[in-house]
């Protein structure tokens, strides 16, 4: 049958796609990849990846997670959620964050000290890192 209902969904997805874990400047010496998921509803889409006792080594730069599936469709950036990091050092006295640049698909880090002053986020390259990322953002 058709639905004909004012309040149908127009678009409903669910999918996976490969995020990578690396550098800005350069990747991992063996690349840190995993199956991450993603739910799309209309233009809003919700991503999460979470990289377990991983090796970054090799990488540099600042943090960055690449491989999303849709590009972010907003003219502004969006905030992503960062969940749990270790091993992934930033500066004493500032609060790290994660958010999806406008027209990317990727979610970089950056971070904030106590005046609201930005600054990159560099991967720090070693063993046994773990992070969690979600995001929802515009396509």
């Amino acid at each position: 049958t058709t639905n004909t209902a004012d309040n149908a969904l127009d678009d409903y997805e669910e999918g996976t796609w490969t995020a990578e874990l690396k550098g800005s400047t350069a990747s991992a010496t063996t690349p840190v990849t995993m199956t991450a998921s993603y739910t799309k509803v209309g233009n809003v889409v919700h991503v999460e990846a979470s990289f377990a006792n991983v090796n970054t080594t090799g990488a540099s730069g600042s943090i960055q997670v690449t491989g999303l599936p849709f590009a972010n469709g907003s003219a502004t950036a969006s905030a992503a959620s960062l969940g749990q990091y270790t091993k992934l050092a930033h500066t004493a006295d500032s609060n790290p964050v994660f958010y999806v640049n406008a027209s990317a698909t990727l979610i970089q880090g950056t971070q904030f000290n106590d005046s609201a002053v930005g600054a990159n986020w560099f991967i720090t390259a070693t063993t046994g890192v773990y992070l969690y990322v979600s995001a929802t953002y515009i396509t």
